[in-house]
């Protein structure tokens, strides 16, 4: 089947679970979040400009796509990946010897096949989320502003289905740290101290 690729490139996880795992990341293009413009809302309201660029510029195969993976982890992003049939790249991943991972918006139910599959699902909510989709979902990130809904937060973690480790980040200005969403993301953790603090390693770092 045929890709529609915005970027590929190597790079570490710079959040979540795995942080510091070398992966080769695929970006796939389109996304029905943002639209045109590229303005988002998340799911508890904050808006925001989504800064990345997810158009097409090439298009491989998935034997082709599979075997520029190097790193023994691959991770799928967009945009938003699931408005295409991911399954022939996952199963030619997964026959290589390759663990995936998926970065989603939960906008878009997760087709039945991958329910039951390996995948490593890390999703960042936006507006409209499916929370059918809570149950397979390894783990959510979440950014942290002057306009974070704590609240809205603590009723999507209520859901009976979801055990979903919760990251949160502080929004900061690339590298140079706004101390105010520090504390903000501080204060959080007092309150729920089982979430756990993102620092998006791979800005300070200044990797792709």
């Amino acid at each position: 089947m045929d890709y529609p690729i915005a970027e590929i490139f190597h790079s570490l996880q710079g959040e979540g679970a795995y942080v510091g795992v070398p992966m080769c990341f695929v970006r796939l293009a389109g996304c029905p979040v943002g639209g045109a413009t590229g303005a988002c809302t998340s799911f508890d309201r904050q808006s925001f400009q989504c800064d990345t660029d997810y158009s097409k510029r090439y298009v491989l195969d998935e034997q082709k796509l599979v075997t520029q993976v190097r790193e023994q982890h691959l991770c799928i992003t967009g945009g938003e990946p699931l408005i295409h049939n991911l399954q022939p790249l996952i199963d030619e991943a997964t026959r290589r010897f390759k663990y995936t991972h998926l970065e989603t918006s939960d906008t878009i139910p997760l087709p039945e096949w991958m329910t039951t599959s390996e995948v490593y699902v890390a999703c960042s909510p936006k507006r409209g989320f499916k929370p059918s989709n809570l149950r397979y979902i390894h783990e959510l990130r979440f950014l942290v502003g002057p306009s974070f809904d704590e609240h809205s937060v603590a009723k999507m973690l209520q859901h009976t289905d979801c055990h979903c480790r919760v990251y949160i980040s502080p929004i900061n200005d690339g590298p140079i740290i706004n101390n105010d969403n520090l504390k903000r993301c501080l204060a959080l953790l007092q309150a729920h101290p089982e979430w756990v603090l993102n620092v998006q390693l791979h800005k300070y770092l200044n990797l792709p």
